[in-house]
């Protein structure tokens, strides 16, 4: 059974397409580099909750700056 690793990760909308619909397009190839480089980091899955809204906080996957975030769990064995 899955289990919660990660909580209350606060992520992109580039990470959470990526991490909802493995979607890549729209994002250069530095943009890619740094989300694929990000969900290596968080291991295990993602799981998308509700949209945070604005925020100045990094994103906890990419570590892109300010912008519009979404609640995110890693789930794992």
């Amino acid at each position: 059974m899955a289990q919660i690793i990660k909580d209350g990760l606060l992520v992109c909308d580039d990470c959470v397409q990526a991490i909802a619909n493995d979607e890549y397009s729209g994002m250069n190839d530095a943009e890619e580099a740094r989300v694929r480089a990000g969900l290596d980091t968080l291991g295990g899955y993602g799981v998308i909750g509700d949209e945070y809204g604005f925020s100045h906080r990094a994103c906890d996957c990419c570590g892109a700056l300010a912008g519009n975030r979404h609640e995110c769990a890693v789930l794992g064995e």
